[in-house]
């Protein structure tokens, strides 16, 4: 088999796979369908790209029973870890906090001292627990703003605490 026959094949079980992951109809538009979903936007490229070569090599005629074109050994390894992805995704635990690991705050600590802390991490959000480890609330970037506006609070000091804030 030469690459051109390996990159078509290869293709056509990228498309499969789509299919079958996805959920997708089974009407040719899968590869299509994966270049818009956004958890494949960081090889949105290399798959436009692959689309793109195999349409060259599907829909034009051969030359001498040959193809025009014949895809280096890079474009297969290229198809081929795309194939990868799409066949064995990261899971969510790939990308979690260890619970120990996670910032979180008490409905009695200080806002600011977790404001501090959210800022020096650059934390967007963290959990506000209650006196027995339950999430009572999230405390985020836009919190402050919210109760200024909701609440009528004017200011958020060192005495201030998140039940203070609880709204």
């Amino acid at each position: 088999m030469n690459r051109t026959e390996e990159f078509l094949q290869l293709y056509k079980k990228l498309e499969q796979t789509a299919v079958m992951e996805y959920n997708f109809p089974k009407d040719g538009k899968s590869i299509s369908r994966l270049i818009n979903l956004k958890c494949y936007k960081h090889i949105r490229r290399e798959l436009e790209y692959c689309k793109e070569i195999r349409n060259i090599l599907q829909h034009n005629p051969k030359v001498n029973d040959e193809y025009a074109i014949e895809p280096s050994n890079a474009m297969i390894e290229l198809l081929s870890n795309i194939l990868k992805q799409i066949e064995t995704p990261k899971k969510a635990i790939e990308f979690a906090v260890d619970y120990n690991d996670i910032i979180k705050a008490y409905i009695g600590d200080n806002v600011t001292d977790f404001m501090n802390k959210m800022d020096n991490k650059k934390i967007s959000h963290i959990p506000i627990m209650n006196e027995n480890g339950i999430v009572r609330g999230v405390f985020g970037e836009n919190t402050v703003f919210q109760c200024v506006l909701d609440e009528g609070i004017d200011e958020i000091n060192d005495k201030t605490r998140f039940f203070h804030i609880k709204r």
